[in-house]
C-alpha cells in the first residue's frame, strides 16, 4: 500500500512541477561551479605564466647584454692588433717594382741613353736685356763692396742750393740730454717744464645735511624702548658733493635740538631734548666710514619721545659763520648705530 502510494503521489502533477523546480536550481548551481572554477584557475594560470615570462625575458636581456659586451672586446683587441701590425709588410712584390729596385737604380747595361740635344731640341739663347746686369755696381746690403764714383764726374751744386742749406750759428747747440738716447732699462722723464706744481683745489664746505638713512635711534641690549639717537651728518659743497673733513682743522661748535611734533597741527612742537658740544667734541665726531661727516651720538636725559619720529635741527657756529640743516628721524635701531664704536 505504501509503495503504490508513493507511486501514486509521484505521478502526481504537484510532485513533478516540484521535482523540475529541484532540477533547475540544481542545474544553476552546478553551472555556476563550472563557471567560476575556470575562472579561478585562469587567474593563477596567468599570473604563473606572466611570471615565467618575465624571467624568461630578463635572462634573455642578460644574455644579450653578454654577447655585446664580448662583442665589443674582441673589436677592440682587433683594432689593437691591427694597429701594431706594419701595413706595408703584406703587399705583393709586383714585377714593376721590386724591393730590391728604386729610383736610383741604374738602368741595365746595353740600353743607350738618349740625348735631348741630338734629337734636335732647341738650343737656349741668353736674353740680351740681362747681359749687362754683371756689370752693374752691387746693391747696398748685398755683402759685396760698391763701386766708388769719381768725384770729377759729380755736377757741383748751384749757388740758389747753397743758400737753402742752414747756416751754422756758433753756440746754437741742443743739449746732451736731448740728443743722447735713453740708457737701457731707463725711463726718460718729461722736461721739467712740463710737470704742474699746482695742487688739486680742494672742495669747500658749503652746507650741512642730515642723512636720514643711517640716522636713526640708540639701542641696548635690543630695548625697544630707544635711549638716544645716533645722527649721520654730512657736510657738502656747492656742487653737492660730500666734503673729506680730514683735510680740514674743525674749529666750530654744534647744538643739536630735538622736537616731538604736536598731535594737533595747531600746537607748537614740544622740544625733547638739547645738546651743545665745543670744538674738541665736534672734532671727536669725524669719522669716514660708512660716510665722511659728523657721527653724533645724543643720549635721552630728560624726557622719551611719545611718537616713532622725531625733528632734528643741527648748527654748527664758528664765530659769525653758520651752517645748518633739518630733517625727520625715526626712532628704530640706526644701520651706523649698530657698528658703531666709541673712538679710542
Amino acid at each position: 500500500m505504501v509503495l503504490q502510494w508513493i507511486r501514486i503521489g509521484m505521478q502526481s502533477p504537484e510532485w513533478q512541477r516540484g521535482v523540475g523546480r529541484l532540477s533547475l536550481v540544481a542545474g544553476l548551481l552546478f553551472g555556476g561551479l563550472l563557471m567560476a572554477g575556470p575562472g579561478c584557475r585562469g587567474r593563477a594560470y596567468d599570473s604563473v605564466y606572466q611570471a615565467k615570462m618575465a624571467q624568461r625575458i630578463r635572462k634573455l636581456e642578460d644574455e644579450l647584454y653578454q654577447s655585446e659586451y664580448d662583442n665589443r672586446v674582441l673589436r677592440d683587441q682587433m683594432g689593437q692588433v691591427s694597429e701594431d701590425e706594419d701595413p706595408y709588410q703584406n703587399l705583393p712584390q709586383t714585377p714593376a717594382f721590386k724591393a730590391t729596385e728604386g729610383v736610383n737604380s741604374e738602368p741595365p747595361a746595353g740600353v743607350p741613353l738618349a740625348d735631348p740635344i741630338e734629337q734636335g731640341a732647341p738650343v737656349p739663347v741668353p736674353d740680351p736685356k740681362f747681359q749687362d746686369l754683371e756689370n752693374q755696381p752691387d746693391q747696398p746690403g748685398s755683402g759685396k763692396p760698391m763701386v766708388v764714383p769719381d768725384p770729377d764726374m759729380l755736377e757741383p751744386p748751384r749757388p740758389e742750393q747753397l743758400q737753402e742749406i742752414d747756416p751754422i750759428v756758433p753756440g746754437d747747440v741742443s743739449p746732451p740730454a736731448m740728443l743722447d738716447p735713453p740708457s737701457p732699462g731707463k725711463i726718460p722723464l718729461p722736461p721739467l717744464g712740463d710737470a704742474s706744481d699746482a695742487m688739486p683745489e680742494l672742495s669747500m664746505p658749503d652746507h650741512l645735511e642730515l642723512h636720514e638713512t643711517l640716522s636713526g635711534g640708540h639701542h641696548e641690549d635690543s630695548d625697544s624702548v630707544p635711549e638716544g639717537l645716533y645722527l649721520v651728518i654730512t657736510v657738502k659743497d656747492d656742487q653737492d658733493e660730500m666734503v673729506n673733513l680730514q683735510n680740514f682743522d674743525i674749529d666750530a661748535s654744534m647744538t643739536v635740538v630735538i622736537t616731538e611734533p604736536a598731535a594737533d597741527e595747531q600746537q607748537a612742537a614740544a622740544e625733547i631734548a638739547r645738546w651743545d658740544f665745543d670744538a674738541q667734541q665736534v672734532r671727536d665726531f669725524v669719522r669716514n666710514s660708512p660716510v665722511d661727516g659728523f657721527h653724533v651720538l645724543c643720549d635721552f636725559r630728560q624726557q622719551l619721545p611719545t611718537g616713532k619720529k622725531v625733528q632734528v635741527d643741527v648748527r654748527l657756529s664758528s664765530g659769525e659763520e653758520q651752517m645748518s640743516c633739518q630733517g625727520s628721524v625715526g626712532l628704530q635701531q640706526s644701520i651706523a648705530a649698530s657698528k658703531w664704536l666709541p673712538r679710542g
